[in-house]
């Protein structure tokens, strides 16, 4: 199974959620179609109306050599830390999964 295994995901696996690792390897696989084949532009939809890096974006930071850092998707789509209940309101005995 290589479900999100590109490697501009890499900081990203267990910080944000399924969904948003689907839409962007689907934006990666759009970007090779659209901006290397068609040479147009990718109109930034993902990254105006949802706030992950669009097409435009992946191209160049695969052109830099870069990866997509967390702080670059919008806060909607990290991961839930329940860690921070506990500290701010004093909850306890809350049952996690292991």
């Amino acid at each position: 199974m290589n479900h999100h295994r590109h490697r501009m995901l890499d900081n990203l696996r267990g910080k944000v959620s399924h969904e948003a690792l689907d839409l962007l390897e689907k934006e990666l696989l759009r970007k090779m179609d659209v901006l290397r084949k068609l040479n147009a532009s990718c109109g930034c939809h993902m990254w105006l109306s949802k706030g992950l890096p669009c097409a435009c974006r992946l191209e160049n930071y695969t052109r830099t050599g870069r990866i997509i850092q967390l702080d670059e998707i919008d806060v909607f789509w990290r991961k839930l830390d329940l860690s921070k209940l506990d500290e701010t309101y004093g909850v306890q005995n809350i049952k996690r999964r292991t």
